[in-house]
């Protein structure tokens, strides 16, 4: 699902990196107040140690995001649009910076995706929602690419309908991707 190609994506990252520099932090009246942003992720840098996570919001501030335990899973999240919230740092930093509390995906193709954990049990491939034990029967094209990732945390879209087996809905995946392994 990556939409550019690599030269747009340097050029792209050059930008953001050349942007950030001159944003400005958010105001002193927000720093208790849990944000709410919305837009797309990037990652910044090409060493492991010099990475850095950005979201674009809609305005056009580049954030920088401490994502604490979901670095791995947003970090997998670039060029797609996703929803953060948590607080800035307490110490006033020259570039807007926010620590993710919590984050979640934004439509993929119009369809909102379901994350969770894949699950191979006999022939059936579920996705079961961590948080709610939620359990998804995976159909469609996709199902057999997808068996190699069974015990890892994945997102998908596609056509939702009732159904039996394991889950109660059915999910025909039109696509998919790796968040992290499982917890």
């Amino acid at each position: 699902m990556r939409l550019s190609s690599a030269p747009v994506r340097f050029s792209s990252l050059l930008l953001l990196l050349l942007l950030t520099s001159c944003a400005k932090s958010p105001p002193a009246d927000t720093v208790d107040e849990l944000l709410v942003l919305e837009g797309e992720v990037t990652v910044a840098g090409s060493h492991p140690f010099d990475k850095r996570i950005v979201l674009v919001d809609e305005v056009g501030v580049f954030w920088m995001l401490q994502c604490g335990k979901f670095e791995a899973e947003i970090m997998n999240l670039s060029g797609h649009r996703i929803r953060v919230s948590g607080l800035p740092p307490v110490e006033t930093l020259p570039d807007p910076v926010l620590i993710v509390d919590r984050y979640e995906m934004l439509p993929v193709d119009g369809m909102k995706p379901v994350t969770g954990i894949l699950i191979l049990k006999g022939d059936a491939l579920i996705l079961e929602k961590a948080a709610t034990g939620a359990r998804f029967t995976i159909t469609g094209r996709l199902r057999e690419a997808l068996k190699q990732f069974a015990g890892m945390k994945i997102w998908i879209v596609g056509m939702e309908r009732q159904g039996g087996g394991e889950g109660g809905i059915v999910i025909d995946v039109t696509g998919y991707g790796i968040l992290a392994p499982a917890d």
